[in-house]
């Protein structure tokens, strides 16, 4: 009995060993047990503030947009600093997301905001807080060298100025404007000098307000031009002021259409033959050479008993500048003489014709 007593007395605070030997007692290990739960928590704990602090999760301690925030890592068994701004031997002090020098949007905003705290801390006469870039300010511009500061001036009273002062026609055109410009302080009353009658220039306004555009036209009537180049001068000015110009005008006219016309058959019977008696109609054609291009050809007649009419001949082919045209002309009732008149009209409106004759014949002995 007093040998169970001792035992279990040796045995309080104390365990049996796993392997069985009720002769081998292991001490309990106290302070083993305590510094796992220790590590334990401490990695429960990291892996929360982790989670806590992921991407897209503001800060616990929030700071100023663009304030400089320091960071300091103890190295195992190093005290933690007590103080703002203090920092352990050996620590390495640099610039969070936001501070100077950072990239990517929040770094540029970041930087932003840095710049700004440090000038205000500038101002207060206080100095910058470390790792942040104090503020400089920049020097006002300075215009260039040979810069003009003032408006472009104008010349007094009425002026005027040409957009251009060539007027090309060529072979085709008809109508061109240019534009007259009111560069003086004044307004300006239009003068245009002496052109041919076969070429104008007019004006939509006679009087150019300063700054104002005013087309100027300028036509050439190709149909009563002379054939051959053109090249004219036609002076503008303004009334009682300076500026103007002259214009150049040049153009290129053909002649009238060259133009030939011919007639089948060379005789005709009245409308009221019978058919195996002869024709009542005959085919007129006409060749016709522009370079500028044909508007259109027609045929006039009259016949034997006065009687007029127009027909218009149709196209037949076109090769370039060569056209060829054709129609019929008949049937008329009277017997007699019927003359026609092939006329050609370009797109200048220059006209050429061609004139001939068609003996129309009564049945015979009708």
């Amino acid at each position: 009995m007093r040998q169970r007593r001792a035992a279990e007395a040796e045995s309080a605070g104390r365990h049996r060993s796993p392997w069985g030997r009720s002769n081998r007692i292991l001490p309990i290990r106290w302070g083993r047990i305590i510094a796992a739960v220790i590590a334990a928590a401490a990695v429960v704990s990291g892996l929360i503030l982790v989670r806590g602090l992921g991407p897209g999760r503001p800060s616990p301690t929030a700071e100023p947009a663009g304030a400089a925030t320091t960071m300091v890592t103890p190295a195992p068994g190093e005290p933690t600093p007590d103080a703002p701004g203090q920092t352990s031997p050996g620590s390495t002090v640099g610039p969070s997301a936001g501070a100077v020098g950072s990239t990517g949007p929040s770094g540029a905003a970041g930087e932003a905001g840095a710049v700004g705290a440090d000038a205000r801390a500038t101002d207060a006469g206080s100095p910058p807080r470390a790792g942040t870039t104090p503020a400089t300010s920049r020097p006002a511009a300075t215009p260039r060298a040979g810069a003009s500061t003032t408006p472009a001036s104008r010349p007094a009273g009425p002026a005027l100025g040409l957009s251009s002062s060539d007027v090309a026609f060529g072979d085709v055109e008809s109508t061109i404007s240019v534009e007259l410009i009111g560069v003086g302080t004044a307004p300006a009353r239009v003068s245009v000098g002496a052109t041919p009658a076969w070429l104008s220039a007019v004006p939509h306004e006679g009087v150019v307000d300063p700054g104002a555009r005013v087309p100027l036209v300028i036509t050439l009537n190709r149909a009563t031009a002379p054939p051959g180049p053109v090249d004219v001068f036609v002076p503008v000015a303004a009334v009682d002021g300076s500026g103007g110009g002259k214009l150049h005008v040049t153009a290129n006219v053909s002649g009238a259409p060259e133009l030939r016309a011919s007639l089948a058959p060379a005789e005709i019977v009245t409308a009221n033959c019978p058919a195996d008696r002869g024709s009542t109609q005959a085919i007129v054609s006409a060749t016709v050479v522009d370079p500028t291009g044909v508007f259109g050809v027609e045929v006039r007649t009259r016949a034997p008993d006065g009687a007029a009419s127009t027909s218009a001949l149709g196209l037949v082919t076109a090769t370039d500048d060569r056209s060829t045209w054709s129609g019929p002309i008949g049937p008329v009732p009277t017997a007699g003489t019927m003359s026609y008149t092939v006329v050609a009209t370009d797109l200048d409106g220059r006209r050429s014709e061609v004139t001939g004759s068609v003996e129309v014949r009564a049945c015979s002995g009708g």
